[in-house]
């Protein structure tokens, strides 16, 4: 029996409306070290985004190698195979590569060739696995290995890579790890997966691309879910909730383990993540909002990070938005609960009269979105944009915030 954990999207250094998760991802690694303890994979399986800026500071990045020399020194798990995802530097991760090689981390990073991103891991049935290990593949990168078709360009490099590997390991389970949006799957929401529908210059590629792999391990969506129409192709989803939208949705591990030889489908289960800290949103008119927020602070919810955080979305009603905010936050206070986010969603008065827009206070700049700012002010007459350049530079903003 042949064995791999499969998790992706760590985003390490990732903050959530400027409040800092180290602790959270700390506790969540703590925890992935003993499921790897209780499970002795042949392989641990990262698909990519391991940080959530290019150049993470440096408790961030003592917080990875930190990880893996505990996954390396307890034997933890066989091998680390790694990719990077979109939100990570191929130079930043690639320069250690040759290092972590030698304590046993593949860590495939930047426009590799194919050759170069097929891994034979050993097992400890005394059998091996195959790894066809795919990064975030550059919109350049794919036009030329496509004829100037992305698309194609994703469909070649993938079944190059996924060849080379059989190649390697004929007689062995196939493993394919890719950070790409997979046509038909699900998104969170719009604002933590930024840079989410365009990996690499394309929208989505068909699952068949990776159909050659007996386990496709896949990264960059942040909701645990097969794709395809196979349960052994599937997204290991952000271990974390990296959104309030995200916040209710369960997390999970993905581990798969395999009975048979190259073609036989693996046994997938999951393995549900801990909330570390609750994430709450309290939705609805002025009245429902406090409610909301004094039943949260009498139920005072809390996990091993600490008290729940609550964002705040005023849907209906009338009143200033800052009153609103303001009596929120006294329902909240003496709690550990606490109010990290604040948006006004009303819908705007279709008989207000025309003219120059109010004044935004402080607190409702809070209260917009950077993208959705951003796609106001590209929006403006004044720019003198067609609609072709307007979209262009819409997609383009959050590849720029990422």
């Amino acid at each position: 029996m042949k064995k791999i954990v499969h998790l992706a999207d760590l985003h390490l250094g990732a903050k959530l409306h400027d409040r800092d998760r180290l602790a959270e991802q700390r506790l969540f690694l703590d925890w992935l070290c003993g499921l790897l303890a209780a499970e002795r994979p042949d392989a641990l399986v990262l698909a990519g985004d391991l940080f959530d800026v290019y150049y993470p500071p440096a408790s961030v990045q003592q917080l990875w190698f930190d990880f893996l020399a505990r996954v390396r020194r307890e034997n933890l798990a066989g091998r680390v195979v790694a990719v990077a995802g979109n939100h990570d530097s191929p130079s930043a991760l690639g320069c250690a590569g040759r290092v972590l090689d030698l304590v046993g981390v593949s860590l495939v990073a930047g426009d590799a060739s194919a050759d170069a991103e097929a891994l034979r891991v050993p097992c400890a049935d005394g059998g091996e696995l195959a790894f066809a290990a795919i990064p975030f593949q550059r919109d350049g990168a794919l036009r030329t290995q496509g004829g100037g078709d992305a698309a194609a360009g994703f469909r070649a490099h993938a079944a190059a890579a996924i060849a080379a590997a059989r190649a390697l390991a004929p007689d062995a389970p196939l493993v394919a790890v890719a950070h790409a949006t997979v046509s038909g799957a699900a998104f969170s929401d719009a604002e933590s997966e930024r840079g989410r529908r365009s990996v690499g210059g394309l929208d989505a590629v068909p699952a068949e691309a990776l159909a050659g792999a007996d386990y496709v391990a896949l990264g960059h969506l942040h909701l645990p879910q097969a794709v395809g129409g196979r349960d052994a192709a599937r997204y290991a989803g952000a271990p974390l909730p990296m959104s309030f939208a995200e916040g209710a949705a369960p997390k999970s591990v993905a581990v798969a383990e395999f009975a048979g030889g190259p073609g036989e489908a693996p046994a997938v289960r999951t393995v549900p993540v801990p909330v570390f800290r609750p994430l709450r949103v309290l939705s609805g008119s002025r009245e429902e909002t406090v409610a909301a927020a004094a039943a949260l602070a009498a139920e005072n919810p809390a996990g091993p990070a600490g008290g729940a955080w609550a964002a705040l979305s005023v849907t209906a009603g009338d009143g200033a938005f800052s009153e609103t905010c303001r009596l929120v936050r006294d329902a909240l206070a003496g709690s550990g609960a606490e109010l990290v986010a604040v948006s006004d969603d009303r819908a705007a008065d279709p008989g207000a009269a025309a003219g120059a827009p109010p004044a935004l206070s402080v607190e409702d700049l809070r209260a917009i979105a950077p993208h959705r700012l951003a796609a106001e002010r590209l929006a403006e007459p004044d720019l003198r944009l067609s609609e072709a350049e307007r979209a262009e530079l819409e997609a383009l903003f959050p590849e720029v915030v990422a």
